[in-house]
């Protein structure tokens, strides 16, 4: 009970940051933005189709490369 009492404001502060950028995407019927479902559709596609990794080493990489050339 006393672990639960430690991690209920920060899954209180998830659940509640997931419900805004939810109602935000809904409220403002953006075609652009995607809803927090379909950010985990998309992801657990590419973990299917296995180029997630590869996706995200490019994009690790054009991170590397922007704070490279900044620096």
């Amino acid at each position: 009970m006393n672990r639960l009492l430690k991690i209920l404001p920060s899954l209180t502060m998830m659940v509640v940051l997931i419900g805004v950028w939810w109602g935000t995407v809904l409220g403002s019927g953006s075609v652009i933005f995607p809803t927090p479902a379909q950010v985990l559709i998309g992801t657990l596609e590419l973990v299917e189709d296995g180029s997630l990794w590869e996706h995200i080493g490019a994009s690790l990489l054009r991170v590397g490369v922007g704070y490279l050339l900044a620096v």
